[in-house]
């Protein structure tokens, strides 16, 4: 069994639209960067016996989340380059 290749980069076309604000665009670029995110939001509790665990902080989680869309909305150019 052959296991489809992901690419580790997102197409230009999903970009684009990101960059416009298409939802579904929007949606793909956090899929793609929701394991550095929830890595980002970790946070150590002890629980009742008084071991350590890490749980995703959701408010803060969210705010990335946000911030991560305004930057792309505000701030990406793409610029091509004709041969």
């Amino acid at each position: 069994m052959d296991k489809k290749k992901s690419s580790k980069y997102l197409p230009v076309s999903v970009i684009e639209g990101a960059i416009q604000g298409e939802p579904e665009a929007i949606r793909a670029v956090w899929r793609r960067y929701d394991y550095y995110i929830n890595t980002l939001c970790s946070r150590p509790y002890q629980d009742y016996y008084g071991n350590i665990r890490f749980m995703i902080d959701l408010s803060m989680k969210d705010f990335l989340k946000a911030q991560l869309a305004w930057a792309i909305m505000n701030n990406f150019k793409i610029e091509y380059e004709k041969k």
